[in-house]
């Protein structure tokens, strides 16, 4: 009996380890860096704590789970405001250069999705390949905003 609650058990956790990765994919390289850059914003949920009016999740109005959510999307809105950044990306307007950098560095820190959000969101997790993309797409943004021959060869590619 206790062998086969834990085949059991195994086989879950495997399915679920499974799904959890299938959920995790890449934007399609048919798109361009900035299309997938703006997917990988879209799917991993930054408008929900990153943006002045969230839409919460309906858990929020739950007793303690609630208070948690919003909490974090009250700090996730007053330390970055993603929304102009998505709305320049969707209608092809200019960019702030700081913009891009924050976006950047979180990504290639792997800072976000906080990792109580990505458990319970399956597929926001910024994975290797997410940060690569979003990485590539900065470094081409500057070389095409920026490329004034001014920064030092170290920090020009």
């Amino acid at each position: 009996m206790k062998k086969r609650l834990f085949v059991v058990s195994l086989v879950v956790v495997a399915l679920l380890l499974v799904g959890y990765r299938i959920s995790c994919k890449t934007p399609p390289a048919e798109l361009s860096a900035q299309q997938r850059v703006l997917a990988i914003f879209e799917d991993g949920g930054c408008l929900s704590c990153h943006s002045a009016e969230p839409q919460l999740p309906f858990y929020a109005s739950f007793p303690v789970m609630g208070d948690i959510v919003k909490a974090d999307s009250e700090n996730g809105y007053k330390l970055f405001d993603i929304e102009p950044m998505i709305k320049a990306l969707k209608s092809g307007e200019a960019l702030s250069a700081v913009d891009v950098a924050r976006v950047e560095k979180a990504a290639m820190d792997g800072d976000m999705p906080m990792a109580k959000y990505y458990l319970v969101h399956w597929g926001s997790q910024m994975t290797a390949a997410k940060s690569s993309i979003v990485a590539q797409w900065a470094e081409q943004w500057r070389a095409a905003h920026y490329n004034d021959g001014l920064g030092a060869s170290l920090f020009v590619r």
